[in-house]
């Protein structure tokens, strides 16, 4: 029997498999080197081009529309957005909450206007006389942004809970909200974006959760799914189409502190308004979809590749500390009712 050394595993440096593992270590290199240097300059070195978007032609400001604008990370969007020039127009269900946003909002950004539209995106995806009214109301602004970011979620009952104890409905509800009134305020807008051959961007927002297995909160996740799916199909038809001008983006997003979800802010956790600034940065960046606050890149980077187990045990272990959390939210609604 030979006797076994190190030496014996490193083929010699003439032979055919030798140089077979160098030209595969060089081209794992290679683009290791290329996706590193294109994260650099995407996330660092490369000019926003937002204020391509900021103008209609007659010079005045041109306006952005962003769904689910009266807390969170639509006020976020609709914040920086009036700080970078634009007019906007919010989003929400709660017509008398989106009044106090708007005249908070015109306070502090009085050269700009604000307009609103009250629409419950869980239960109005399917009325076509708004959507009509909403088109009306698109017909003399030079509208170049459209930000998708309502969703999350809806009507009563727990955000986590098994499948078979959701209340009827539910789901379909969460649909409605994540997906289906995304599609249709999109297929409103869409002829304002590209009508006026200038550049425009449509942005959706999604969540990480559309790429890991997500135990109880698996709708959720799947609409974030889908939404990437639609994203980059929107995008090719834009090109197919000719509207080369219209940058179609999914953004991928970890944790927030939002209203929704106020949790304390990390590095890795960014308030509303960071997280907006930071991605409205890379506007026109014409990729299809991208992680929209780069810290949250960094963290999924050490994620996704773990094996599908490692995963699954992981997310189940957050959600669960997520129910905890809202059965004792809840326990302290009760109790402070009762006092």
């Amino acid at each position: 029997m030979l006797p076994f050394t190190r030496h014996s595993l490193i083929p010699p440096p003439n032979s055919f498999l030798y140089r077979g593992l160098a030209a595969v270590g060089a081209i794992y290199t290679t683009r290791l080197l290329f996706h590193l240097s294109s994260f650099a300059y995407l996330q660092y070195l490369r000019p926003s081009r937002l204020h391509s978007y900021t103008k209609a032609p007659d010079g005045n400001p041109a306006w952005a529309l962003i769904t689910g604008s009266s807390d969170g990370l639509g006020l976020g969007f609709a914040t920086e957005l009036l700080a970078g020039g634009f007019n906007v127009i919010l989003h929400g269900r709660n017509l008398a909450k989106l009044e106090r946003v708007r005249a908070s909002l015109l306070a502090s950004y009085p050269a700009q206007q604000i307009e609103i539209i009250s629409l419950d995106a869980g239960s109005d995806a399917d009325e076509q006389t708004k959507f009509s009214a909403l088109s009306s109301r698109l017909a003399d602004k030079h509208l170049t942004i459209l930000v998708n970011n309502v969703g999350g979620h809806a009507g009563p009952g727990p955000l986590c809970s098994p499948h078979a104890s959701r209340l009827p409905g539910h789901d379909r509800n969460a649909i409605n909200v994540n997906i289906c009134f995304a599609l249709e305020i999109t297929r409103v807008v869409l002829p304002f974006l590209t009508g006026h051959g200038q550049p425009a961007c449509v942005l959706n927002v999604g969540s990480a959760s559309g790429r890991l297995p997500s135990p109880y909160i698996a709708v959720a996740g799947a609409t974030k799914a889908f939404m990437e799916s639609w994203s980059k199909s929107l995008a090719a038809e834009m090109t197919a189409e000719g509207h080369d001008q219209i940058d179609v983006r999914c953004e991928l997003v970890g944790m927030c502190s939002t209203g929704g979800a106020k949790r304390p802010v990390t590095w890795l956790v960014p308030d509303a308004r960071t997280y907006a600034k930071k991605s409205l940065s890379l506007v026109g960046a014409e990729r299809r979809v991208v992680w929209g606050y780069w810290p949250h890149a960094l963290q999924f980077a050490g994620i996704f590749p773990l094996p599908l187990w490692i995963k699954e045990r992981a997310v189940t272990k957050v959600v669960r500390e997520q129910i905890m959390a809202e059965d004792q939210a809840s326990r302290q609604e009760v109790a402070e009712a009762h006092k």
